[in-house]
């Protein structure tokens, strides 16, 4: 009888593991301060970062301890709350460049595609989990988007309050789809913060840009409802995956769109319009081979392209 060897691990070192954690924090420490020096002397772009950092640190918090269950339902939230590229398309939508404007509303239009199907798309995914009897009173988390909704059009000077509420409001529909008591409320609480913040934009926007905007919004997402509607449950995961292939696209026209809007922007709105440009190009088609390896189009073996992604 052949003698089965057991195989020894060996125990990590203390020491690398602080040292890489350590290193990491540094890294990072070290971005911020360079993004700092970049946004020198301009108030609301500091007021922009200091947002993103801790929009980051706050994310990474809360998708500590998902159910496993509903990492699914987690992704096609989080995918469906990515659609505030349309608040980028929105911003840009006013402008006196033709070209600039046609990609704002391709952005806009993409957007809600993703907002509302993304939106539809988990809230089928939830049901699925719900048992016959259950009562659900979760819409009632439209509430707060109700309310957002309508105090920048009350007083346009709660815009700055209804977008930070409502940021807020998405980073907490993120932490309830940790927990399966709670992930139906989760994606109505994320609904009530995407339309928080699509409002406090829409608040802020020119009457001459709102009749195009409004159509936009209209297709968009009247197309990703029915989109949302209408998939087979067994196809919801590749949907997410569709879905999100928008978010890329939209990052990178609303990028390009800026860039074509400030020609002579600091280095730091430039270098950001790049990453931007660069990080949507990733998203775009990685989303695109997720949902082709999902449906069934491409084989399960990792795609190797000449020059990566």
């Amino acid at each position: 009888k052949k003698e089965v060897v057991a195989k020894v691990v060996e125990p990590e070192d203390p020491f690398k593991i602080m040292a890489t954690k350590a290193l990491t924090a540094t890294g990072v420490s070290a971005g911020m301060l360079g993004m700092g020096i970049g946004a020198a002397g301009d108030a609301a772009l500091t007021g922009n970062i200091a947002t993103f950092a801790l929009a980051g640190a706050a994310g990474y918090q809360v998708v500590w301890g998902v159910a496993h269950a509903l990492h699914t339902p987690l992704m096609s939230v989080t995918n469906a709350i990515s659609g505030t590229t349309a608040i980028g398309g929105l911003m840009l939508l006013g402008s006196s460049s033709t070209t600039a404007t046609l990609l704002a509303g391709a952005a806009l239009g993409v957007s809600t595609v993703n907002i509302v199907g993304g939106f539809v798309v988990s809230q089928r995914m939830l049901d699925l989990f719900k048992k016959a009897g259950d009562k659900d009173y979760s819409y009632m988390m439209l509430g707060p988007g109700a309310l957002l909704v309508a105090a920048p059009f009350y007083n346009p000077a709660l815009i700055p309050a209804t977008g930070v509420m409502s940021s807020m409001l998405c980073i907490g529909s993120i932490g309830a789809l940790a927990n399966m008591k709670t992930a139906q409320a989760g994606a109505y609480i994320g609904m009530s913060g995407v339309a928080g913040g699509m409002a406090a934009t829409i608040a802020g926007m020119p009457a001459s840009a709102l009749p195009l905007a409004s159509g936009l919004m209209l297709v968009g997402g009247g197309a990703g409802a029915v989109i949302g509607k209408q998939v087979s449950p067994i196809a919801l995961p590749q949907t997410v995956a569709a879905f999100h292939s928008l978010v890329g696209f939209a990052a990178m026209i609303t990028s390009i769109a800026s860039n074509i809007i400030h020609p002579n922007a600091s280095n730091m709105h430039l270098s950001a319009t790049i990453l931007g440009d660069f990080i949507g190009g990733v998203t775009l088609t990685g989303s695109l081979v997720a949902f082709g390896k999902l449906n069934g189009n491409l084989g399960s073996k990792a795609l190797n392209l000449p020059g990566k992604n």
